[in-house]
């Protein structure tokens, strides 16, 4: 039992994290969802910033930050995350975003456990920004001229 209130005061700061996000947190944010079945089974949820445009001055430009990004665990390594990405791309090329890239403080940013056990978390984070970036350049841009 002691070394399962130990767990458990180890790891609060993950549910002080996961409960702090709430309907504000994603408001004015695109959710993108994928279902099989009735069943939501990954979402994106990606938000619009807008900013001063890096091709032309005084061109207001927009940019997109993807907050959170989730599969449910037993559809995971089969693809949709990917999708999910995918589609996230194609939304910010249709809105035409200057670029597209995961929030530093996205939800799943926070990291409570020493560096150790931090190893798996960071792995998967950087494969997935460098999916990211493979979408990105894979992707036609609008008005690109060839």
């Amino acid at each position: 039992m002691a070394l399962l209130a130990g767990y458990r005061w180890c790891t609060q700061g993950y549910l002080a994290a996961a409960e702090s996000l709430d309907w504000e947190w994603i408001e004015g944010a695109d959710v993108l969802v994928t279902r099989f079945g009735d069943e939501v089974i990954g979402a994106v949820v990606v938000d619009w910033i807008s900013g001063e445009s890096s091709r032309q001055k005084r061109k207001k430009a927009w940019r997109g930050e993807i907050r959170a990004w989730t599969v449910r665990l037993r559809y995971r390594g089969k693809g949709v995350g990917a999708a999910l990405l995918e589609d996230a791309v194609k939304e910010a090329r249709k809105k035409g975003a200057e670029s597209l890239e995961f929030a530093e403080d996205h939800a799943n940013s926070k990291r409570v456990l020493p560096v150790i056990y931090n190893t798996k978390f960071d792995e998967r984070e950087r494969r997935s920004r460098e999916l990211l970036q493979d979408l990105l350049e894979a992707s036609p841009t609008r008005g690109k001229k060839r």
